[in-house]
């Protein structure tokens, strides 16, 4: 029989790892990769302008890209949390955070897939008034300015009318072709995310509940619970640290204040998403229980669930119309609907109006 109370995988179990076969382990290593993908889940909404400005996303989409997370959590969340009792909650939780940071990396797809094709050509003795300017070239965004048309005039109505005399210009911000295809690729990874995040709050819940005294749980969880709320922070000051690097990743002559500037949005989903998988693989090696009485209850568990496995569809909607007349239940969960309506929308564009009034 394999063991289920060791560190490790299968029957490689070696001695020098069972040093970690501690719940204190268990929840440092869960807290840390908990901090990173929690980074995941606020860092589009760091994007916004960046995002909107590099597609042409409007305020609606941006709104649809930030909700996408919540769509994809809600659309599994009860699913996952019944077959609680009949996984191994330390390997759900490392695959968990391993398919986080790979939907992290879909995101980042739309940008190198993208048509659109940055070339900086004009010389810092170029410039009108006290901008510096900047050819950006592409079949879908815009065309080379006239050197010379430039060095004659100090206005910017000459860039406008080059601009506006050619119907395959789009200007930086715009709409073009490629955005549904951005917009599908970006929403796909969010939703992914929130799918692949559903079952770590159940599953971590019940893990340490099972394995600790009772009295411990808040301690262990509330732990965790500090560390991850981290994420956010960290997540909000490294995406204002990617929005000064330029999307390419050379050195231009625009300003990061410049209106078409365009920040490295994408290297934050590498990065973050990179964090998330590294972080989230030695939850793969803890044990499944860490005492023989935990083995022996959660298999009584397993054989009644094996007798109930066949009306599995009748028994779970049973449990939700259970939850659904218990009137102190939903009351609560109604609160916390409220209060989070009440500032959902200022937590997600509240990055978006500071940049955009006070750059």
């Amino acid at each position: 029989m394999i063991p289920t109370t060791r560190c490790g995988i299968g029957w490689f179990s070696p001695q020098c790892m069972q040093r970690f076969a501690s719940m204190k382990v268990f929840c440092a290593f869960c807290a840390i990769s908990n901090l990173f993908t929690s980074t995941l889940t606020v860092f589009v909404s760091t994007q916004i302008t960046t995002l909107e400005k590099q597609f042409g996303f409007s305020s609606t989409q941006s709104g649809l890209l930030i909700s996408a997370f919540d769509i994809g959590f809600l659309s599994f969340i009860l699913f996952v949390s019944f077959f609680s009792g009949r996984v191994h909650k330390p390997r759900a939780l490392c695959i968990s955070n391993v398919l986080a940071g790979l939907a992290a990396y879909l995101c980042s797809i739309s940008h190198f897939a993208s048509p659109l094709k940055y070339e900086f050509k004009l010389s810092n003795e170029t410039s009108l008034g006290n901008v510096s300017l900047i050819d950006v070239h592409s079949e879908d965004l815009c065309r080379t300015y006239d050197l010379e048309g430039l060095q004659s005039r100090t206005n910017t109505s000459y860039i406008l009318d080059q601009c506006e005399d050619n119907s395959d210009i789009t200007r930086v911000g715009s709409s073009t072709p490629y955005t549904v295809v951005a917009m599908a690729i970006i929403a796909s990874g969010m939703i992914l995310q929130g799918i692949v995040r559903s079952p770590v709050e159940p599953y971590l819940i019940d893990y340490i509940d099972t394995n600790v005294k009772q009295s411990s749980t808040a301690a262990y969880l509330g732990v965790i619970s500090s560390i991850a709320i981290l994420g956010p922070a960290i997540s909000y000051g490294l995406g204002g640290y990617f929005s000064q690097i330029h999307v390419t990743l050379q050195d231009v002559s625009l300003s990061s204040k410049d209106p078409r500037w365009i920040g490295a949005w994408w290297l934050g989903f590498i990065v973050f998403g990179t964090l998330s998988i590294v972080t989230g693989i030695p939850l793969m090696f803890f044990p499944k229980h860490y005492t023989k009485s935990v083995v022996r209850s959660e298999s009584e568990k397993s054989n009644q669930t094996e007798m109930k496995l066949t009306s599995y569809v009748k028994e779970f909607f049973k449990t939700i119309n259970r939850l659904l007349k218990n009137k102190l239940y939903m009351c609560i969960n109604l609160s916390g609907s409220l209060d989070l309506l009440s500032i959902a929308g200022a937590l997600a564009f509240t990055p978006k109006y500071i940049e955009t009034q006070f750059g």
